[in-house]
């Protein structure tokens, strides 16, 4: 007797494949970037179901990681996408104004 594969279990096996090639990935940088995932598909606005926030204090690491990714089997096959990317520093213009304007809070 065959058994009949579902295409849904399958589909399963390959994301969870693909996620854990990209946690391994991701794990080469994790003492430059700092990853954190949410899942934003039961919330309101953009028609995103996952973003990722990235925080580091080296360009360089976050560039090589997402070079990484951007070649991966999970990107290039399409089971990831990126949509767009946010870029922001906190406090920046607390930080720039102490450091480049000489203001004292």
């Amino acid at each position: 007797m065959d058994k009949i594969t579902d295409p849904y279990d399958t589909f399963k096996t390959k994301i969870r494949t693909h996620a854990a090639s990209l946690q391994e990935l991701m794990q080469k940088y994790k003492e430059h970037v700092t990853v954190r995932f949410f899942d934003a598909e039961a919330l309101p606005d953009k028609d995103y179901t996952d973003f990722v926030m990235c925080e580091t204090d080296d360009l360089k690491f976050y560039h090589f990681m997402w070079e990484e990714i951007r070649d991966s089997i999970p990107y290039t096959s399409g089971y990831v996408k990126i949509k767009e990317v946010i870029m922001g520093m906190e406090n920046a213009f607390q930080t720039y104004e102490k450091e480049s304007l000489k203001m004292n809070q």
